[in-house]
């Protein structure tokens, strides 16, 4: 078995089954025999092709989130260790894989995400149906769930599902918008079909998802990829705009099929989800559960933060008086201020200027290198699409999530270190 073909079955199992906690060891192993092959190719060529700001970045990050790990320790935070693995040893991790990639794995890679989308909403499309007893059920859809939760809520006038998977909606949505933009439509028309078939389908399933942080990413998803192609490419800018509302159109109608189908046998409507969603932001009567929880971790957090404001609690740490999750005490739905809470501004800082970095280097490699844009841009645009909707849920503070932030930098890396002109052996 090959590197890409590890590497593919590794991305999909990230993508379809994220948090799945029986599935938890298999992409350790994966992980640990695509880093083994990494270290070996490189001590055989005796050398690492890892761009140097790449590297550099990754290691002042790593070192910054061990201070803050020890901080946490050091002060008894009951996350502190398992907060250590995920923003200072997996980032390593990312950082040593993404200098074996080369452009046909980039590609491939690509391509198994449009397939894990198209896969992931046929599987979630028929779990709704079968739960909502339209259509019988299958024995995959219980192995499928590998001992997670299954669930289906019938609301007056919307569904909503819950089943693995619906965490990367977020990423996934976005990365297939941008990625329909950008893509002439010359390149590999078959490959577009699959991309068109997996939107429609993913569309579908995002609507009965019931998450919020999906309809808010999709409906800015075409202005954050005008933003990063814009920003890189000028001329792509004029592309993206025309390509916008082609997809737009496409979306709009994909709605209004769906809730015309959804009539039929069950009493759904646009008009009652988008009511939904708004009473999802009102935090001010409660009189939404979640809206309620959020408002309460804001004014807590808020004034625990200020007891330290520099340089936070530390990771791992809980705010005394507030427990979302007894199985992760430190874990709370407003990411980043909980975030402020364990790191204080020094640490949000220091985040927040890796991330900048990453966006100013790919509109850098944008202008440099356009041909990068088809597989540039849908992953900048996914990045930072799964960054705003991690405002409102954790999506992002899990060892299968932080390879999203490397994507981007995998295509960097390898333009940067002379390998995309490169063909390399078949077997890589």
């Amino acid at each position: 078995m090959t590197a890409t073909m590890l590497g593919s079955i590794l991305l999909f199992l990230f993508l379809v089954f994220p948090m799945v906690l029986r599935l938890l060891y298999v992409k350790a192993a994966l992980l640990g025999i695509l880093l083994v092959w990494v270290i070996a190719r490189a001590l055989g060529t005796g050398r690492l092709r890892v761009s140097r700001s790449v590297m550099g970045w990754t290691l002042v990050l790593a070192a910054a989130s061990m201070t803050f790990g020890l901080l946490g320790l050091l002060r008894g935070a009951p996350g502190a260790f398992k907060q250590l693995q995920i923003y200072a040893f997996w980032p390593l991790v990312y950082a040593l894989l993404l200098t074996g990639a080369t452009r046909p794995l980039l590609r491939k890679l690509h391509a198994t995400v449009v397939w894990s989308s198209l896969f992931l909403s046929v599987y979630g499309l028929h779990f709704t149906l079968s739960a909502a007893g339209i259509v019988p059920s299958l024995p995959y859809l219980e192995w499928l769930s590998f001992g997670e939760t299954l669930g289906i809520g019938l609301h007056q006038g919307f569904v909503e599902v819950l089943f693995p998977g619906l965490n990367s909606l977020p990423y996934l949505l976005p990365f297939l918008i941008a990625s329909l933009l950008v893509r002439a439509g010359e390149h590999a028309r078959p490959g577009m079909r699959v991309h068109w078939a997996a939107f429609g389908a993913l569309v579908a399933l995002g609507l009965v998802s019931g998450r919020r942080a999906v309809f808010v990413v999709v409906a800015i998803a075409p202005l954050v990829a005008l933003a990063v192609a814009g920003g890189g490419v000028p001329a792509l800018r004029s592309t993206v705009r025309r390509r916008s509302l082609m997809v737009a159109g496409v979306g709009v109608l994909l709605l209004l099929a769906i809730e015309a189908a959804a009539r039929t046998v069950y009493q759904f409507s646009l008009a009652r989800l988008f009511t939904d969603f708004l009473v999802g932001f009102d935090f001010e009567t409660g009189s939404e559960a979640g809206a309620y929880f959020r408002r309460q971790q804001y004014d807590v957090l808020l004034a625990q933060w200020l007891e330290s404001p520099w340089l936070g609690a530390g990771h791992g740490a809980s705010a005394v008086g507030l427990v979302r999750s007894a199985e992760v005490p430190w874990s709370y739905e407003l990411y980043y201020l909980a975030l402020l809470f364990q790191v204080g501004l020094v640490g949000v800082a220091l985040y927040a200027a890796g991330i900048a970095w990453i966006v100013w280097e790919g509109w850098r490699m944008l202008r440099e290198r356009p041909d990068t844009a088809a597989l540039l841009v849908p992953a900048m645009t996914a990045l930072l699409c799964f960054l705003i909707a991690s405002a409102t849920n954790p999506y992002l503070a899990r060892f299968d999530a932080i390879w999203i932030v490397f994507w981007p930098l995998a295509i960097v890396n390898v333009v940067r270190t002379g390998r995309w002109d490169e063909i390399p052996p078949e077997t890589s």
